[in-house]
């Protein structure tokens, strides 16, 4: 069995390539991708993953930072705020650090984007996750590219504005099914409240159609009629990103607390695995893939250890692959 400390390394390891090739798809100055990147970007989840899982690689954080320099006005600071809140992704002093280097250095760069995080006396340097590393910004990241699937979401900021708008009609777009201002408010990080006033806004514009059933609103939008958004040849692909990355941080955080335990019995282990699989599994759920870590429910001891280790061999696996993220 695969010990606990290669397991947490080599999860650690697939995110962050995994991170990589996101940001390269968007405008990143980097190598070619290692693999497609089979969905839409969702940048702001995508940043506050960068700051869970890539504090290991710091040329990662450099041309993060660097992007967020150039292209920082494509983001949205209320969203950004929510998702931090609302998956817990995102260390605050570190976020704080982030804004304070972009301010002193990238003149012009949006320094409202992190504004949101409370300040701190005295305010944290990034030397204190990264030692020296200077971080200049090279000013290399490119804008993303709109005919790119993976940037779809920016193409629809750039029409719609930077607000739930975008987002409300991007998950229409390509969900190809009809959604509850509830359901689409978790699968786009925007408030439910926010997404039942646009989605009624829009539907009364003629172009998204509604239906009533046990007095639950649903709203749809006919693909037929809107096709010529879609970039020609691969289609753009939704996917919630932001429990996804909550329910790996669980899951490393766990392997974490394993590894510092290596003595403990099967029982003992199984106990930690209880507590964290509520967490774990949620996350899975939102991020539409309820069976994965399902079967260590109804085990117990060495069983559900050796389940454990099987199911993140799984999930590493699947990363690596990222067409399997989509296919559960």
């Amino acid at each position: 069995m695969t010990s606990f400390h290669e397991l947490k390394r080599s999860l650690s390891d697939a995110l962050t390539q995994f991170l990589w090739d996101q940001w390269v798809s968007i405008g990143v100055a980097g190598a070619t991708r290692s693999r497609p990147v089979p969905f839409v970007v969702d940048p702001e989840a995508l940043i506050l993953a960068t700051t869970r899982f890539g504090l290991g690689d710091a040329r990662l954080f450099g041309e993060m930072l660097d992007w967020l320099a150039m292209n920082g006005r494509l983001l949205g600071a209320q969203r950004l705020k929510s998702l931090h809140r609302g998956s817990g992704l995102g260390d605050v002093r570190l976020l704080r650090a982030m804004g304070l280097h972009l301010a002193e250095h990238g003149p012009g760069s949006p320094t409202k984007l992190l504004s949101f995080v409370a300040a701190d006396s005295p305010s944290p340097r990034l030397f204190e996750w990264f030692g020296e590393s200077a971080f200049e910004l090279r000013g290399q990241s490119l804008r993303p590219d709109p005919v790119e699937p993976e940037a779809f979401l920016f193409k629809m900021r750039s029409f719609f504005g930077i607000n739930a708008r975008a987002e409300a009609f991007t998950w229409l777009l390509l969900a190809g099914r009809p959604g509850h201002p509830a359901q689409v408010a978790r699968e786009t990080g925007w408030g439910a409240k926010t997404l039942q006033v646009v989605l009624n806004e829009m539907a009364e514009s003629g172009l998204v159609s509604v239906t009533e059933a046990e007095r639950e609103k649903r709203f749809r939008i006919h693909l037929e009629d809107w096709k010529f958004l879609l970039p020609k040849g691969r289609r753009p692909v939704w996917w919630s990103q932001a429990p996804f990355y909550e329910a790996c941080s669980g899951i490393v955080q766990l392997l974490d607390e394993l590894d510092k335990g290596p003595s403990s019995t099967d029982a003992a282990k199984a106990v930690k695995i209880r507590g964290h699989l509520p967490r774990v599994m949620k996350g899975f759920v939102l991020a539409k893939q309820s069976g994965r870590f399902q079967n260590l429910v109804s085990l117990r001891g060495a069983e559900q250890v050796e389940a454990l280790n099987l199911e993140t061999l799984r999930l590493i696996d699947e990363i690596k692959d990222r067409e399997g993220l989509l296919r559960q």
